[in-house]
């Protein structure tokens, strides 16, 4: 495993749109190093930013609380005033994987399956694991994993309700994929790309009335639960 800390830089200012997304990306990576500072059992899946902020999906067995927020935001804040470097590594995939499998982290597992075999692996964490204080070591995602990541969380959100879903990670163009779904008579083919990742929705497209547009998970959970109870396609 080969390690490089990233040397400090001036931040512009954060007007500056590619500042303002690495800002909101390491509050996310925060958030993820607060919540497992205070509930250590806690799974972390994704924590993108987004185009009005960031946010961290998280597994866990009971939802958190108004009381839970609000340790949770002054944790952060104390975090943020320790002043931790951030650092980047280039890994191998088999020492991340030892290491993944160690933390007991299966949707990190996930998005390390996603990444191409020839494809270099970075990762960025909160610290120092020599001194015992490091948050939880997160990928570095490009702009495909990021959406093969959004693809996988929401897949399994839909599958939590009973439907049955599956992610086409095959790597083939759109539209030979919306064409193979087309064929196999999939009766909606959801699309994931930058645009949806940014604004947390989904393009959807259903066999029997084409282009619905574009809606949020919420909204596409309620149009298949009502085609379902009416025995209908929409």
């Amino acid at each position: 495993m080969s390690s490089t800390q990233s040397p400090q830089k001036n931040l512009l200012a954060p007007s500056d749109p590619q500042t303002l997304l690495r800002i909101r990306h390491t509050c996310a990576h925060i958030l993820a190093m607060a919540v497992q500072n205070l509930f250590p059992e806690t799974k972390v899946t994704i924590g993108p930013w987004t185009e009005t902020g960031f946010y961290y999906d998280f597994a866990r067995p009971t939802p958190f609380t108004p009381e839970d927020l609000e340790q949770i935001e002054a944790e952060m804040r104390r975090i943020v005033r320790t002043n931790l470097p951030i650092i980047r590594e280039v890994v191998d995939r088999d020492d991340i994987q030892a290491e993944i499998a160690a933390l007991q982290e299966p949707y990190k597992q996930e998005i390390l399956d996603s990444i191409p075999v020839d494809e270099p692996i970075t990762r960025y964490f909160i610290g120092s694991p020599d001194a015992g204080f490091a948050s939880h070591p997160e990928l570095e995602p490009s702009l495909i994993d990021r959406q093969r990541s959004y693809a996988i969380a929401t897949a399994r959100q839909l599958q939590e309700q009973g439907f049955r879903v599956e992610v086409d990670a095959s790597g083939e163009r759109l539209g030979k994929q919306i064409r193979t779904a087309e064929l196999e008579k999939i009766p909606v083919t959801v699309v994931v790309g930058k645009r949806e990742v940014e604004q947390q929705t989904l393009s959807v497209r259903s066999r029997q009335s084409g282009d619905l547009g574009v809606l949020t998970l919420e909204e596409l959970q309620e149009k298949m639960q009502g085609a379902i109870a009416d025995k209908s396609a929409f």
